[in-house]
């Protein structure tokens, strides 16, 4: 199959909505589609990836008030500072140092710890 930037698009988006590329299915009904119903895919779709972002959004908000909370208790039971605290915490769940991956277990943003980041 040869690919052109309106594949390429559709294969990107499709992967940002649902977490994965088109099936070949997918790709057979998309090859089909008149004019028209790529205009109407191409909505459907946006509006897809667009509810993923926000979804994504409201579950790192979710994350990151629990992460706060778990540090904030770190810190008043062992009566350290916050970047003790996470690094106490990062040696509790085994990250080994490696702050993005330490991120990614909270599933926090990326530089958020090491940055002071909020969402």
């Amino acid at each position: 199959m040869t690919t052109n930037a309106a594949d390429r698009l559709f294969s990107d988006m499709h992967k940002d909505a649902y977490g994965f590329r088109p099936t070949q299915a997918t790709w057979q009904a998309w090859a089909l589609m008149t004019d028209a119903q790529l205009d109407e895919e191409a909505i459907r779709l946006q509006a897809a990836v667009d509810e993923s972002i926000e979804n994504d959004a409201r579950e790192q908000r979710a994350a990151s008030a629990k992460f706060e909370a778990a540090i904030a208790d770190i810190m008043s039971v062992g009566n350290v500072s916050r970047e003790t605290a996470i690094r106490w915490n990062m040696d509790a769940v085994g990250a080994e140092g490696d702050i993005g991956y330490y991120e990614y277990q909270w599933n926090l943003p990326y530089g958020y710890v090491e940055h002071g980041r909020r969402v």
